[in-house]
């Protein structure tokens, strides 16, 4: 039998990792209680509710739904696919519960395409669509044959369905609401075409989709695109869902979409906006001069330099920076250069200490250095090698740090490697120490912040060959070796357009789970936007323009804040070709609206 509920919510892309349970938790359950407020009588997923499809990420969205009243139904999106030898068993976990409300499908496009019955079931048992050939942006990698296309509609759970007629038996007297996670034009060319001609005849009269992270209408308003529910990609607006209603004839329509609250500026405490301004700040970049006298008109209270960006000239820059504090500058950073690794001995130490006798003859308040520039498998902070094999062990049974169990395999190879080679390492990791203990020596004791910055992924590298500090608990553990040194100042300088820039870490570790994980080891940040070109390459340190945009949104940004997740800290925009200033206006105009 199926469910009668005249409305429903819908909700996508929530990209739930067990170490992103803060963040993302909250954002959930406000929306969970949002939709039972509003008389939902459940809720469909169109898919990507889990990061990364494991067995422990299923488990734990599961817990918290049925840890309220409202029915859930799923339909997974390519994100349940990303640990293949796991995703069975988490869509199974996630199995629908209930019978479906009255006129409501649900069709699997998981796997970046759909097929669905458009001829009388009983010669569509076992038939299958072909899929069209797969994009890799939209697709999972795996093979399309592999996995079962299917609509999802009462009392059919496992197999195709005329979408002509009721699974029921009974006559339907409106058109379906179809919910799906790619949007029907992205299928491929075959299933397109009979979704097509399944709305044309009526049998579908609406169809609602996720995916894309941004609230679209297309098909003359016949699907309808969510933006979702992931703070650190929904783009145009705060995470949201929707809800429909169904009329007195029983067909479905959008009703409203409902945001989570207090993310945008518009909705702030006087005080968190105040505060948000105060950080807001800029990074100079290669125009030290240019961007202090930006600054000191535009009353900007925090301000980075690069190490030798003013030239030869710095009795100029001593009179930018005093005529700066005057303004109210309060906070000023310089970003070090950084220290390289290669095998003939370490680089870099003279240059970084002649950049610290600098910063303290300019008065600064903090400095940023990059983590070190080595392989991560040649490098294990010494006393780290066991606790790390222990976390990367415990990631594949539903640890803080969950990762696809492929990819534990792979690093928990790497420690056993290093903890057989450990009298190695720990000359290394010596190594590392007094190099960074030698270079910052002008900083022991003088109360200067020293921040140490996160790294990516760049083309070319593999979990297997990456360098180091590319995830939380690299940055952490170096950190605190660093702390035993004495007489220094260490914290996380958070570089959030790193942290996105940084597949397929970015997928196990999104921008939100650094704000939880290292949040409140915080000194400071660099904050930018980062954009994928015509050819798939991403490119780091783009204008910042808004706090709902591609590929970055400040959604998570801004509930970290307010939770106290992230410490108040410095935000440095850090955007190249002269175009930080105009990061910093927009982000201005928009906060004050």
């Amino acid at each position: 039998m199926s469910t009668r509920t005249n409305r429903i919510a819908v909700f996508a892309d929530l990209h739930y990792t067990c170490g992103s349970a803060t963040l993302k938790g909250r954002v959930l359950r406000e929306a969970l209680d949002a939709a039972l407020s509003l008389g939902a009588g459940g809720v469909v997923c169109a898919g990507d509710m889990l990061g990364t499809g494991t067995v422990a990420e299923a488990t734990a969205l599961r817990a918290l739904f049925d840890a309220q009243p409202l029915p859930v139904w799923f339909t997974p999106g390519n994100a349940e696919l990303r640990t293949p030898s796991e995703s069975a068993a988490a869509n199974a976990i996630l199995t629908n519960r209930a019978p479906l409300p009255h006129g409501i499908a649900l069709i699997d496009s998981s796997a970046g395409w759909a097929a669905f019955a458009a001829q009388p079931v009983e010669s569509q048992k076992s038939k299958v669509e072909s899929p069209e050939s797969g994009n890799g942006e939209r697709g999972t990698g795996n093979d399309p044959a592999s996995q079962k296309s299917k609509v999802e509609s009462r009392g059919t759970e496992h197999s195709t369905f005329d979408i002509r007629h009721s699974t029921c038996g009974e006559e339907r007297s409106a058109s379906l609401l179809a919910v799906t996670h790619v949007p029907p034009d992205a299928w491929g060319q075959t299933p397109f075409a009979a979704w097509r001609e399944a709305v044309a005849n009526g049998a579908i009269g609406l169809t609602v989709a996720g995916h894309e992270h941004i609230d679209n209408i297309r098909e003359n308003g016949a699907c309808r695109i969510l933006r979702g529910l992931d703070p650190d990609k929904a783009i145009g607006g705060p995470p949201a869902f929707a809800t429909f209603v169904s009329d007195e004839f029983g067909a479905w329509h959008f009703e409203a979409n409902h945001e989570i609250t207090d993310i945008r500026p518009v909705e702030w405490a006087p005080a968190f906006r105040d505060a948000f301004l105060r950080d807001l700040g800029l990074s100079t970049m290669y125009d030290a001069l240019g961007g202090l006298a930006f600054a000191t008109a535009e009353r900007v209270q925090c301000v980075e330099l690069r190490h030798a960006s003013w030239g030869d000239d710095e009795r100029a820059l001593v009179e930018a920076i005093a005529r700066w504090r005057e303004s109210g500058g309060r906070v000023l950073s310089v970003h070090l250069p950084s220290l390289r690794f290669p095998p003939e001995g370490p680089q870099g130490v003279e240059c970084v200490r002649e950049a610290c006798e600098t910063a303290l003859r300019l008065g600064c308040n903090r400095v940023t250095i990059h983590v070190p520039g080595i392989p991560a498998r040649d490098f294990v902070a010494a006393g780290m090698v066991e606790s790390r094999k222990s976390k990367v062990e415990s990631q594949g049974t539903g640890g803080p740090g969950i990762v696809p169990a492929e990819l534990v395999a792979s690093q928990k190879t790497n420690v056993e490697s290093l903890a057989d080679g450990h009298t190695t390492d720990d000359r290394r990791h010596s190594t590392v120490l007094d190099t960074y203990a030698r270079a910052l020596a002008p900083l022991a004791g003088t109360g200067v912040a020293i921040g140490i910055e996160n790294m990516h992924m760049t083309p070319g590298e593999t979990p297997e060959n990456r360098n180091y500090g590319y995830t939380p608990d690299e940055c952490r553990a170096f950190i605190d070796a660093l702390r035993a040194l004495p007489g220094l100042d260490i914290g996380f300088h958070l570089d959030i357009g790193h942290a996105r820039n940084n597949a397929p870490y970015s997928s196990l570790f999104p921008v939100g789970t650094w704000y939880e994980q290292l949040g409140t080891e915080c000194n400071g940040m660099h904050i930018h936007q980062v954009v994928q070109d015509e050819q798939g390459k991403m490119h780091n340190h783009k204008p910042l323009l808004g706090f709902f945009d591609k590929l970055i949104a400040l959604s998570s940004l801004v509930l970290a804040r307010q939770s106290g997740l992230l410490r108040p800290v410095p935000m440095f925009i850090e955007v190249r070709d002269g175009k930080g200033p105009e990061s910093l206006l927009a982000l201005r105009a928009t906060t004050m609206l």
